[in-house]
This record gives structure tokens, sequence and C-alpha cells, in this order.
């Protein structure tokens, strides 16, 4: 049996629980530590204090204990440390933009290696790693010609580019899945989509889209089309929503997109919206609790946490799913 062929079996059968934030995470325990290089950068370059993916090279160790941690509370897949470990985010820092290829196979290897570990002491549960593609922080064009200057643009072919080399070293890596996540600009994930593919069509893709809370009713309107010609295009295994802090709000676009794709659903959202102390204010209990309506309608597949989130989240989540019969088979 293939990995995608057992991922569909256990999806027909039970709510699968995806792990909660990296980055927060991560962010903390460099805070709390201070491990990173925080030598003062050179004019134009951030400090690489605050590049939490080159981590996966400089500190393996700390990114292995939270999908440790993960496992632990009860995730059956784990994503790798790459949200921000393609060559466009990464040449905000001296140096990290030649380490790409190796940042995201050694973050696939170290998600492995928890996996590995974990099923050593429990093999009654198959895990999975997903290899995580996030968005660039730029608005992406078609066209060689479209003047591009003052708007952060960048061409398709540079996208596509950068995301080959993104995915390249996550399939090295041994992932399972490929989570292209956070979307917001469909040119952006398209890019990813089509690299993902030209690279190996056996890797299940799995979408998720963003709708900012402040933005939501006319985002929603503009994304809705996206989304569905997206889905479309891509024949992920699972689509879904993430990085949003309105629960009730993503109930019916949840729902819209369950009965209009062929395909699984899947659900993370934010542990709240922090506040000016980037606290995050969503307790594990009522995170949990939030997602209730969600599994009594049979609308989510995969349910995990994005920002904020953490082991105790996952627990309780991965404690309430087990009570519900999962979404529709595909």
């Amino acid at each position: 049996m293939n990995t995608i062929q057992e991922l569909r079996t256990i999806l027909s059968n039970r709510i699968m629980i995806l792990d909660g934030a990296m980055g927060t995470m991560l962010q903390k325990k460099v805070f709390e530590s201070k491990v990173l290089n925080d030598d003062e950068s050179d004019a134009g370059f951030r400090k690489q204090e605050a590049n939490l993916e080159l981590l996966s090279l400089t500190n393996p160790g700390m990114v292995i204990q939270i999908h440790r941690s993960y496992l632990k509370a009860g995730a059956d897949i784990v994503s790798t440390n790459t949200l921000n470990a393609n060559a466009i985010m990464q040449n905000d820092f001296k140096g990290s933009k030649g380490v790409v290829f190796d940042m995201n196979k050694a973050s696939a290897q170290i998600a492995r290696a928890a996996i590995i570990d974990h099923y050593n002491s429990d093999p009654t549960r198959l895990r999975f790693v997903a290899g995580v593609i996030g968005p660039t922080d730029k608005v992406a064009f078609m066209a060689e010609s479209t003047n591009i200057d003052g708007l952060n643009g960048i061409l398709f072919n540079e996208l596509y580019d950068a995301y080959l080399e993104q995915i390249r070293g996550l399939v090295a890596g041994g992932v399972d899945i490929l989570l292209i996540e956070t979307i917001t600009d469909m040119l952006n994930a398209k890019a990813a989509i089509q690299a993902a593919k030209d690279i190996n069509r056996e890797i299940p893709l799995v979408l998720s889209f963003s709708i900012p809370d402040t933005h939501y009713e006319s985002a929603a309107n503009e994304l809705l089309h996206g989304i569905f010609s997206l889905v479309k295009y891509a024949s992920p295994l699972a689509a879904g929503y993430n990085c949003f802090s309105d629960m009730g709000k993503m109930i019916p676009l949840l729902k819209d997109l369950s009965s209009g794709c062929s395909c699984y659903t899947i659900l993370y959202p934010n542990a709240g919206f922090p506040d000016e102390k980037g606290k995050y204010p969503v307790t594990a209990g009522k995170f949990s609790q939030d997602f209730l309506e969600y599994f009594e309608r049979r609308l989510v597949n995969i349910a995990g946490g994005c920002c904020g989130t953490g082991p105790d989240h996952i627990r309780l989540l991965a404690g309430y799913a087990g009570g519900f019969i999962p979404g529709k088979a595909v």
C-alpha cells in the first residue's frame, strides 16, 4: 500500500490530527535561550535571529523536541520547519539563500527521525511528515511586460524556480505530503503546485487557504472563485483553511468547499489573535471546543492548530476528535 492509499484508508475511518504551530514554539525557545547568532547584519539584511527555518541546520535538537511533543500529544501528521524556506524569503538573510535545499532536506529528515522514534515506542498508528510550503511576501505576475515597480512583485517563473528548489529538498528529505499553506495569492500557490507536480506526482498535495479575519467579507468573496479553481487544478488529497481566528465565520466556507470539491477537508486555526505582547488568548480547552460544531456536522477530515497553538491544544483536540465520525469519504 502506498502513502496516498494509507492516508485515504485512515481518513475514511477517523479524523486525523495535524500538529500545532512550529513558528511560535520556536520563537519562544529562541527568546528564552538566545541560541541564534545575534551579530549585526550587513545593511539590507535581517538578523539571523529571526530566521527560524535556519534552526533546522544550526539547532536540529530544538526542532525535533517540538515534533516529539506534538507526536506525544496525539498528532498523526507533523509539519516541517520550512514555512519560509524558499530562496525568495531567505534572500532577506545574508548567506541563507545558498542553503535552501539543505534547509528543506534537513527539516524533512528531522521530522522523519521524530516519527521513527515515536513509532518505535508506539507502533499502533502510522504517522506522516508534511513538507510545509508557505507563501512569499511578493505579488505574482505572469508576463515579463508587467510593470511591477513599486508593487513588490515577482514573475511566475521566478516563483516556480524558488518552489522547485524547496520541494526538491523536501522530497530528498523524505516527506509523505506536500502542504501548500497560508494561501492568499493564487499565482504563488499555482507556482508551488506546478513545481510539486513536475518533481513528483505521487506525493499527495494538501492546500490550505488563509482569509484574514480583518478582511473576511471582501477577501472571502474575492478568493472563493480562485479557491475552487485552484483546487480543481491541483486535485489535492485535502483542501481547507488555516491561520485565522474566528471559527464561527469559517463554517459556511468549509461547508461550501466540502460540498463543492472532491477532496478531504483540513482546518487548523490560530489560538485567537495575539495581543500587544504577542500572547495568544485562546486556551486549549476553548480551542478544542470550537471544533465541536465542525465535528458534529462532519465537515473536517484533518484538524490541527496554527499560530499560537501548542501541544496542549493538540492533545485536547485529539481527544475530542476521537469521539466523532470523520467527514465525507472520497
